[in-house]
């Protein structure tokens, strides 16, 4: 049976390269952020895509319980349909929380 093919990885018995670049060597040399990178480019990023990249990560991160979004969730998931706020808040999960928390 044939294996299938990709243009980003390379694995063979002896080697895994991803986009030309060793994974042992990567993994000596590169951040996760790199790798994030390298699989939708040709190339590794520039010190500046790196550090964009990083902020955008850091930035979709789940910042804890009491992020605007976990309550959401908490509140959809609690099974609690005749609950106004529930809906209200599933339904602007990406709102800004200044205009969820808003009154009319």
């Amino acid at each position: 049976m044939d294996t299938w093919r990709t243009n980003i990885v390379d694995a063979g018995p002896t080697h895994i390269r991803v986009r030309g670049h060793d994974v042992l060597e990567l993994m000596r040399q590169a951040t996760f952020t790199d790798l994030i990178f390298l699989l939708h480019h040709d190339r590794l990023p520039s010190p500046g895509e790196r550090r964009l990249l990083d902020a955008i990560l850091i930035g979709v991160a789940d910042h804890g319980a009491g992020a605007p979004s976990c309550a959401a969730a908490r509140l959809a998931a609690s099974g609690n349909r005749q609950s106004l706020s529930a809906a209200t808040t599933a339904s602007h999960c990406h709102t800004p929380a200044s205009v969820v928390t808003s009154k009319p």
